[in-house]
């Protein structure tokens, strides 16, 4: 049989399998065909050649910021430059997020959407964020999960930018959403807490970034996390809780899951696995912040441990790009510092090469980095794996090569990165989206190839039909 595309002699990592299988992956029409013996089938257009290589599943990123507001300033990229840079880090499909606010739900997911059509290199889709429980904000979810936005978040902190919910909204809203037959997602620190924590520091004048943790410490992830499981228990659904940064808030999660089975799924980033708040105490520690905090080396290493035991479902890289000087010009006052940390391109060879050193599998690996937020926002089995059927999304690698991250050799348009130094895997020599070469060596990016990822939401006909 003829194929569009062949990518030969390669070592397939399949997260259905224990160990990668020495198949060819056969395209056509933008899915995998076939995985064939190696030799088999004939491509009519082009063959790939992966010899001594591995081809993982495409990266799934769920947890994205784009042109992003935080207070006063404004993340400075766009869908084009952050589509490109996800494809040169092997991440095939990202899901940003739409601030519901006050304006109608639908309006809001329409408006971010055509942000990203016919820019991204990459496919995508969107959380709704959800800041209020009034009648029509709830109703308006209905037409949201229509267009197929399955997924919705919740923040339990951030009260200066109007995002703070309480339990009875949480709950509230995990009723609707459970009728959609869609997701709750969080943002766990608890308000009153980090409230507090940070009007202390402003009274006392510690501002640097090194008082962060102190304001916002493991017990306020810890207590959100608990009142978020609790209340969405009684409003039903599914709970999935963001960026886990400490030992105490995963040691929270599990407590919640033993009383009430929730959360049903954990994310964390490679900021609480592979740096630590020795980072905020130095001369540029304003770069750092974000939230929640980075923690001490303790944390990451039990994070790092629920990642390899399964506890943990997946990395996400809560990517958010300021500028240097954005976060410079508020070093003496974290309150009004933008949080967030770059990290779309870096998120999966950092990640690759330090799971392998530390004795995860492939599979494992594939897990984290791609099929486990695919099932979770109802991606799975068109991305996440390369089952026949599935998306051609994939990344081709070579586990011996390995880079020191820089800056200036990244293509996210950002003026350094937090991880400055650090090992990863080299770039991948090849990325595919459906079956197009988006990134690696000699690829052209082309222009606006991503597309919009319509998620079904399981809901009743009735329901949807509103």
């Amino acid at each position: 049989m003829k194929y569009d595309a062949i990518v030969r002699n390669g070592s397939v990592v399949l997260p259905e399998l224990p160990v990668p299988q020495p198949v060819d992956v056969a395209i056509l029409d933008g899915r995998v065909a076939a995985l064939l013996e190696r030799g088999e089938g004939v491509a009519r257009e082009q063959e790939w050649d992966a010899s001594g290589r591995v081809v993982m599943p495409g990266g799934v990123d769920p947890h994205v910021h784009v042109s992003w507001p935080y207070l006063h300033a404004r993340t400075r990229d766009d869908y084009a430059v952050a589509s490109r840079a996800a494809a040169a880090g092997g991440t095939t499909t990202i899901l940003d997020f739409v601030i519901e606010g006050r304006e109608d739900p639908l309006e809001a997911v329409l408006a971010r959407r055509r942000q990203a059509q016919g820019q991204s290199v990459v496919d995508f889709s969107f959380h709704c964020v959800v800041s209020d429980a009034r009648p029509e904000v709830l109703q308006g979810l209905t037409d949201v999960a229509r267009l197929g936005v399955t997924s919705f978040k919740i923040y339990m902190t951030y009260r200066r930018r109007g995002l703070a919910v309480d339990a009875e909204t949480i709950a509230a809203v995990a009723e609707r959403i459970a009728k959609l037959g869609g997701v709750l997602v969080v943002h766990a620190e608890d308000a009153d807490i980090a409230d507090e924590g940070s009007a202390e520091m402003k009274r006392s004048g510690r501002g640097a970034a090194r008082y962060l943790p102190d304001a916002k410490p493991p017990r306020a992830e810890a207590r959100a996390i608990m009142t978020a499981a609790e209340a969405t228990a009684r409003g039903g659904g599914r709970l999935g809780i963001l960026h886990l940064s400490s030992a105490e808030g995963l040691q929270a999660a599990d407590e919640a899951r033993s009383r009430w089975s929730q959360p049903a799924a954990l994310e964390t980033c490679p900021q609480y696995l592979m740096l630590d708040r020795s980072f905020l105490e130095g001369e540029r520690g304003q770069r750092f912040l974000c939230s929640p905090p980075l923690r001490g080396a303790a944390d990451a290493a039990r994070l790092w441990r629920g990642v390899a035991d399964g506890e943990i479902d997946w990395i996400g890289s809560d990517h958010c790009l300021f500028l240097a000087h954005q976060k410079d010009e508020f070093a003496d006052a974290f309150w009004d510092c933008p949080h967030g940390l770059p990290g779309v391109e870096t998120r999966v060879p950092l990640t690759l090469a330090e799971g392998l050193s530390r004795g995860l599998s492939l599979r494992r690996l594939s897990e984290v980095l791609s099929a486990g937020a695919a099932r979770w926002y109802g991606l799975y089995p068109r991305k996440g794996t390369l089952l026949p059927g599935s998306d051609a999304d994939l990344g081709v690698w070579d586990l011996e090569d390995r880079t020191l991250i820089r800056s200036e050799g990244l293509h996210m348009g950002c003026d350094w990165t937090p991880f400055e130094g650090k090992q990863a895997l080299s770039p991948p020599r090849l990325v595919m989206v459906r079956g197009r070469a988006v990134a690696g060596e000699d690829v052209t990016p082309p222009d606006g190839w991503g597309e919009f990822l319509s998620r079904s939401s399981g809901a009743p006909a009735t329901e949807l039909r509103g």
